[in-house]
């Protein structure tokens, strides 16, 4: 019952037989191939059970209980639930914050006016987490708390990058979407342990296909990687485009794995030898595609291809004598690198970057295909 009830907690919408099922379901999958490898004869049975090459079988064995490890990070964490009390909390330090200015404003005294200020910082630490002001524009400061949408079903404000899960019945912060094989919201607190569950997937497979596919020619393991390990990788990468150095580096490094399985080079250590085997096989950087492709999504969302409500966020800058500045859009000045290094905010500073020739381009192939003649390099900014 214990395990019931918090399998039951973690997933809102759900009854507990079904989240139960579906957990459950996924860790019989997961399981269920290096059970049947160890009792068919394969090579993890040669390598564990025979003990013919207990690196690969350590290896494996790790990665899968990493896995499993962070599956089951992000499906019990909360992932950035907003409550009713935060809206209550926030209510409610406004009434105090009203009435505390009401009995200064009758006390001409310093040590009046030195408590209620006291009085002030500690109370607005109670919300000082759930409320921080991230949006600033050049020219004036834009109030967030007029930015803040209200939500009719959680009866509480909505802070920025917030969205109601209809299944979860529940506000989430940086909600990116309701994942049917977590049976939870993937938001902000348990995202990291999402992308480090495609990770070792990701990883996995490419040990899978490196055993599997061996004997094949290079253009077949090439294209193997790029049909069933990539799109793992680039999962909802548009929004969720990591900034952080140790988790560009952490994706990359399974294209370098890639690169060496699909090569058949796997002793080379010379300096570069990667980089060259991934030029040749003429597969880019996973960074630079993700910055193409947030590029590409922003041009739809600014010609209304693609209906996002961010328009109020689009100001152009004042007309310079520059043709290469004409129709810039005005960046925003952010207080914190979460918001910094977000999609509509960085793609700003890409999109200033692209010669105004191509981002005036009529359609969307025709805009994919002008960005593809100039190098990402020169609009990426991280």
């Amino acid at each position: 019952m214990k395990l019931c009830s918090c399998i039951q907690r973690s997933c809102k919408t759900c009854s507990c037989g079904a989240s139960l099922f579906i957990r459950v379901f996924h860790t019989v999958l997961i399981l269920g191939v290096p059970i049947t490898l160890l009792v068919k004869k394969s090579a993890l049975k040669t390598a564990l059970v025979e003990f013919q090459d207990p690196v690969y079988g350590i290896s494996y064995m790790l990665l899968l209980l990493l896995s499993l490890t962070a599956y089951y990070t992000a499906c019990f964490m909360d992932p950035g639930y907003i409550h009713v009390g935060y809206s209550k909390r926030r209510k409610k330090l406004k009434r105090e914050e009203l009435q505390a200015n009401q009995e200064v404003k009758g006390s001409d005294s310093d040590n009046s006016v030195e408590e209620f200020s006291i009085q002030i910082h500690k109370k607005s630490r109670e919300v000082e987490e759930d409320h921080v002001p991230m949006l600033q524009c050049d020219e004036q400061v834009i109030d967030t708390d007029k930015l803040f949408r209200y939500c009719d079903y959680c009866e509480a404000g909505q802070p920025m990058r917030t969205r109601h899960c209809e299944d979860c019945k529940l506000c989430v912060r940086k909600y990116d979407h309701h994942c049917p094989w977590l049976e939870t919201c993937v938001g902000e607190r348990n995202h990291k342990y999402f992308w480090l569950f495609l990770c070792t997937k990701a990883t996995r497979s490419v040990g899978f296909l490196r055993r599997n596919l061996s004997n094949c020619p290079t253009p077949v393991r090439s294209q193997a990687y790029t049909v069933l390990v990539r799109p793992v990788l680039e999962y909802a990468s548009v929004v969720w485009d990591p900034y952080q150095q140790h988790l560009i580096q952490q994706l990359e490094s399974v294209q370098r794995h890639a690169a060496r399985f699909a090569t058949g080079n796997y002793r080379s250590r010379d300096p570069g030898c990667v980089t060259a085997m991934i030029d040749h096989l003429g597969w880019e950087p996973l960074q630079h595609r993700r910055a193409r492709n947030k590029v590409i999504m922003f041009y739809k969302i600014y010609h209304h291809i693609v209906e996002v409500p961010v328009h109020h966020l689009f100001h152009n800058t004042r007309e310079g004598t520059r043709a290469s500045t004409a129709n810039n859009i005005r960046q925003i000045s952010t207080r914190v690198d979460t918001y910094k290094y977000s999609f509509i905010p960085s793609t700003i500073i890409a999109w200033n970057n692209i010669p105004p020739a191509i981002r005036n381009t009529p359609t969307v192939d025709s805009f994919r295909h002008a960005l593809s003649s100039i190098s990402v390099s020169e609009y990426l900014q991280h």
